[in-house]
């Protein structure tokens, strides 16, 4: 059995594989999706929204991006609700864990109209 870091390199390990081979057609956005799912692992919630916003600039409508982003917001912002309904409308291409984060955050984060 593997130490209980260990574990949990090897199931981001495969999370960042099945980004880069499921999430975008666009390399750019999957590499900016995965720098950005990456910098969130290390705490660099800066480099993360950096870089998650350069893969959705390279792809509109990567949900699983801007559920991301959204998530790195402290407060209830107009960016932050932009974010979650970008996801809600392409919910389609997200994965089965994260139609349950989206279904779990929006309660909480999308109260307010945009």
């Amino acid at each position: 059995m593997l130490p209980h870091r260990a574990q949990n390199v090897a199931q981001d390990a495969a999370v960042v594989a099945n980004a880069e081979s499921a999430m975008s057609p666009n390399a750019e956005a999957t590499a900016a999706y995965t720098a950005g799912v990456r910098a969130l692992w290390d705490a660099r919630a800066d480099s993360a929204a950096k870089e998650l916003g350069r893969a959705i600039r390279a792809r509109s409508g990567f949900a699983a991006a801007h559920l991301r982003r959204a998530l790195l917001s402290d407060y209830i912002s107009t960016e932050m609700r932009q974010d979650l309904l970008a996801a809600r409308n392409s919910r389609a291409s997200l994965s089965e864990q994260d139609l349950a984060l989206l279904d779990a955050t929006e309660p909480g984060r999308a109260c307010l109209p945009i």
